[in-house]
């Protein structure tokens, strides 16, 4: 069994992996720089939860990287948005998360946001 310090290396160990792979790329749609993630062009192909790679081994992060594309997190959202079968509701948190920025859905999130700063305020 692993202990809480070697769990809190291997993350950390995996989250400079990503780091340093994300690091000079660019979205694959916009060309944007910031807050990047990794995208299966294929989401059948999808070996395990893309977050868990980072913890592979190296030939086997880069056979699982072949199949994937750099996206900045608005775009690769917009794309898994336009995979749903059916849209979020509109006016709600989650249309706003799915990249939707109308006046009820950006009040939604304000909403949102609002009672969860109000809610960590009082712990």
């Amino acid at each position: 069994m692993r202990t809480k310090k070697q769990v809190e290396q291997r993350k950390e160990k995996a989250r400079l992996r990503r780091e340093s792979y994300l690091r000079g790329k660019v979205c694959d749609t916009c060309g944007g720089t910031s807050r990047l993630d990794v995208h299966h062009k294929d989401p059948g192909s999808k070996s395990r939860p893309t977050s868990e790679i980072w913890e592979w081994s190296e030939e086997r992060l880069q056979q699982e990287l072949a199949k994937c594309v750099v996206r900045c997190h608005s775009c690769h959202i917009g794309n898994h948005n336009r995979d749903r079968k059916r849209p979020p509701d509109h006016g709600t948190r989650t249309s706003y998360q799915y990249g939707c920025r109308c006046q009820l859905c950006r009040e939604a999130d304000n909403s949102y946001q609002r009672d969860r700063r109000r809610n960590l305020s009082s712990l």
